[in-house]
């Protein structure tokens, strides 16, 4: 992995995440771009009073400039701050574009209801429109290697198994034992395409370390956690599918609902590739 995207709100969680991304790419080698995004705020008084546009974008860069150093002070890393006025996930796409990086980091934090809707909306979305693999740091996980990795698949991938190339890569870079977990109901006969997608799978990362996993199938979260628990697990993949399971938001998501109900980080791998 050559760079890494940390976006961050200044947030607890986004820090936490910032301070994982920044020891992730260390080890990696990787360059980082830290984007922050910000808004114009009004003032509340009588007459609504608006900002100094010029002094709020040099306030905001002497901010993410203040970041950076903390998170490197000994200047380590080639780390380059963006600063923007707009919405968060229409920059992290424009910057996605301009720098196709090879993952994109986000803190997540679960504080009531409201956080939950308005956090995860913003994941979800970024998930659905991004090209590049997505990490989500829950607030209170630390950096640890990841020497465990569980892949939960269903094997309704892309023919194209090449978009596990970012996993392949950390479980290769990291040495890691990759678990790749299935849920199946009770007395499942697996149809010829998931047997199929089964063998590419397998073809494809027959030169890393991979044990299978088939479980009954129970509720998908639940059954990720306890396994996930079970086996000690550093980091959880998975490849979120539009239909079943980013498409309605207002129901939720499996691929929200985890990041809200794990101390792990969460890798979803898009089913499309960069151009």
């Amino acid at each position: 992995m050559k760079t890494v995207l940390i976006a961050t709100d200044y947030s607890s969680a986004a820090k936490n995440a910032s301070k994982y991304g920044i020891q992730l790419a260390r080890i990696l080698k990787a360059k980082v771009i830290l984007l922050h995004s910000y808004h114009i705020p009004v003032l509340a008084t009588e007459v609504p009073v608006i900002a100094d546009f010029d002094e709020l974008e040099k306030e905001n860069l002497r901010t993410i400039l203040a970041e950076k150093k903390l998170l490197d002070p000994q200047m380590e890393l080639d780390i380059e701050c963006i600063s923007c006025f707009g919405f968060v996930v229409d920059n992290i796409i424009e910057t996605e574009k301009l720098y196709k990086p090879d993952l994109i980091i986000m803190g997540m934090r679960a504080v009531g209801v409201l956080s939950e809707y308005l956090l995860g909306s913003i994941t979800t979305t970024l998930i659905l429109r991004t090209k590049s693999p997505i990490m989500i740091i829950p607030e209170h996980s630390e950096f640890i290697p990841p020497k465990k990795i569980t892949f939960a698949c269903d094997y309704n991938l892309n023919p194209n198994v090449d978009i596990l190339m970012p996993l392949k890569k950390l479980v290769e870079f990291f040495d890691s034992k990759m678990m790749i977990l299935n849920f199946l109901k009770q007395d499942h006969t697996v149809g010829s395409k998931k047997a199929k997608m089964g063998i590419l799978v397998e073809n494809y990362l027959k030169d890393i370390a991979h044990t299978y996993y088939f479980e009954e199938e129970k509720d998908f979260i639940d059954g990720i956690i306890h396994f996930t628990g079970k086996h000690d697990t550093d980091l959880i993949a998975l490849v979120p599918h539009h239909h079943s399971w980013i498409h309605n938001l207002f129901k939720g998501s499996h691929t929200k609902r985890l990041a809200f109900h794990t101390t792990i980080p969460l890798l979803t791998i898009p089913e499309r590739d960069q151009d």
